[in-house]
């Protein structure tokens, strides 16, 4: 079975992952009595949307790189996910008392930028750099 080339995915990705902390500063800093209430949600679908293509690219990637170890994988990722919701609702009331919606909003925002403007150099090195064969991942299962 031939594998399609595993950069494959990450270009929609490297231009969608602006989107999310776009949409949240876009909703942040547009919720306020004096402004219409459709405009903090032009915020909404720019964060879902673009967060949507990256979850749909990570989704495509994780299967073609590891094809023996899928469907643990994708258990990993969701005890992970969980786990993190589970425990995002414990330390997000204290983590920002004294904040207001908008500024708990852009604090989340920010969070995402830098954690975005890490991995998406490293994302763009791995596609600069040429096909990568997974240490022989994909031989053993062809």
């Amino acid at each position: 079975m031939a594998f399609p080339d595993l950069s494959q995915p990450f270009p929609p990705a490297l231009y969608a992952v602006c989107g999310p902390p776009i949409g949240l500063f876009f909703y942040a800093w547009t919720t306020r009595a004096d402004i219409h209430y459709i405009v903090p949600m032009i915020g909404i679908p720019i964060f879902s949307g673009s967060s949507l293509v990256v979850f749909q690219c990570i989704t495509v990637y994780v299967p073609t790189s590891h094809p023996l170890h899928a469907a643990s994988l994708f258990a990993e990722n969701d005890l992970f996910q969980a786990g993190f919701a589970a425990g995002a609702v414990i330390f997000a009331g204290p983590s920002s008392p004294k904040l207001e919606s908008r500024g708990a909003e852009a604090s989340l925002a920010v969070f995402r930028w830098c954690v975005y403007s890490v991995f998406s150099p490293c994302t763009a090195l791995v596609l600069t750099s040429g096909r990568r064969t997974n240490s022989g991942w994909l031989e053993e299962a062809e």
